[in-house]
């Protein structure tokens, strides 16, 4: 019985190991198609955003942020704290 329980368990990990590379391998395909940006492809990896830009990097996959990416990192901070004219006019000159 022992020797069951031992071959059970064994199965288990190798199942769950399977499936962790598998997740990971997709969400490195989703980001480097664009159809995930790198937070949703970490957590859908299970892993930190820090591990997938390492993930990533081993891969050859680029992950450094467009400067349109940037702006509009910019765009959402300023929706979300607070309005500021005088950064949206800088970021409405560069998106030109």
């Amino acid at each position: 019985m022992r020797r069951k329980r031992a071959s059970l368990d064994a199965s288990f990990w190798i199942n769950v190991c399977g499936l962790t590379r598998f997740r990971l391998e997709r969400a490195c395909e989703a980001y480097a198609r664009g159809e995930a940006d790198i937070t949703s492809a970490a957590r859908y990896a299970g892993i930190s955003v820090t591990q997938m830009m390492e993930e990533l990097e081993r891969r050859g996959i680029n992950h450094s942020p467009s400067f349109e990416d940037f702006l509009d990192g910019l765009e959402s901070l300023l929706d979300m704290f607070g309005e500021d004219e005088k950064v949206r006019s800088i970021i409405a000159k560069y998106r030109k």
